[in-house]
C-alpha cells in the first residue's frame, strides 16, 4: 500500500473505497498490526486477487506494514477532498477503537509519527510563500481529530488496557504539530482559549474521553511514561527537532 499510489486519488468514490480496504485489512489483521515490531510485512492487494500480508527476508529498511496502513488512515483524514468524508474516516477510526483497541492504537501512533518525521524532513523552516501560493490549509484541527479516535473506546475495554494505551500517547499528545490546533480544537466546544501556543490540556482530555482519570493513570502507569518519555527509542524521538 504505497503512498505514490494512492495519493494520486482524485475521485470521491475512489477514496470511499480505498477506506473501505484499509478498514477490512485493519480489522482482519489486527493481531499482525500488534505484532507489527517483531515483524516487517509488506501488504499486498489486488483488487483481483486476496489481499495477503507477506514477511519480506530483509525488509527491515522498508516501512512496516503498521506504518502503511496507519500513514494511509491518517492521509485520508487530513487530506480527503470533501469535509464530510474526512469526519467518515475518523468516525471509522473511532469504531476501529471500539472494535480491537490496541491494534488501532498502534495504527494511530505509527501514522502521526511517520506524518510528524516526514514533515520535519520536507518543509523547511521559516518558508516564504510567494503572492501567487494559496495560503496552506491548517491541518492542525484534522490532526487532532484523528488523534482523538484512539480515546473512543468501547464499553469492553478493561481499564488498564485504556491507562496503558494512554500512557503510549502522551509524547504525541504534546507534540507541536498536534497541540497547537487545540485552540481551535476548544472553540467548537464553546471555549475561549486563546489561539496559539502549546496546549498541555489535549492529553488530559484524551484521557477524559477514555472515561480514565488523569491522575490515576500517572500514578498507575509511571514507569510505563517514564519509559515512553525518556527512552530515546520511543515515541520521544518525534520532539528531536523541538
Amino acid at each position: 500500500m504505497w503512498d505514490k499510489v494512492y495519493q494520486k486519488l482524485t475521485d470521491f468514490e475512489e477514496e470511499i473505497w480505498l477506506l473501505r480496504a484499509v478498514e477490512s485489512t485493519a480489522a482482519f489483521f489486527n493481531l499482525e498490526i500488534e505484532n507489527a515490531e517483531q515483524l516487517r510485512f509488506v501488504f499486498v492487494f489486488n483488487v483481483l486477487e486476496t489481499s495477503r500480508l507477506e514477511v519480506v527476508p530483509g525488509a527491515y529498511g522498508r516501512a512496516c506494514f503498521r506504518t502503511q496502513l496507519g500513514f494511509t488512515y491518517l492521509y485520508l483524514a487530513i487530506e480527503g477532498h470533501e469535509p464530510e468524508f474526512r469526519r467518515q474516516v475518523v468516525a471509522s477510526v473511532g469504531h476501529l477503537t471500539a472494535l480491537v483497541p490496541k491494534a488501532t492504537n498502534d495504527l494511530i501512533r505509527a501514522g502521526l509519527m511517520a506524518y510528524i518525521a516526514r514533515r520535519r524532513t520536507s518543509v523547511p523552516k521559516n518558508q516564504k510563500t510567494s503572492e501567487d501560493e494559496k495560503p496552506a490549509v491548517n491541518k492542525q484541527p484534522r490532526l487532532l481529530a484523528f488523534l482523538a479516535a484512539s480515546a473512543a473506546f468501547g464499553d469492553g475495554a478493561e481499564l488498564t488496557l485504556r491507562e496503558q494505551l494512554l500512557s503510549k500517547l502522551v509524547v504525541l499528545a504534546h507534540h507541536p504539530e498536534i497541540c497547537e490546533c487545540f485552540a481551535s480544537y476548544n472553540e467548537i466546544r464553546g471555549s475561549h482559549r486563546a489561539p496559539g501556543g502549546i496546549s498541555r490540556q489535549v492529553w488530559i482530555d484524551l484521557c477524559h474521553r477514555a472515561r480514565l482519570d488523569p491522575r490515576a493513570v500517572l500514578d498507575n502507569q509511571l514507569d510505563h511514561l517514564l519509559n515512553v518519555i525518556m527512552n530515546p527509542s520511543s515515541e520521544s524521538k518525534v520532539f528531536n527537532e523541538y
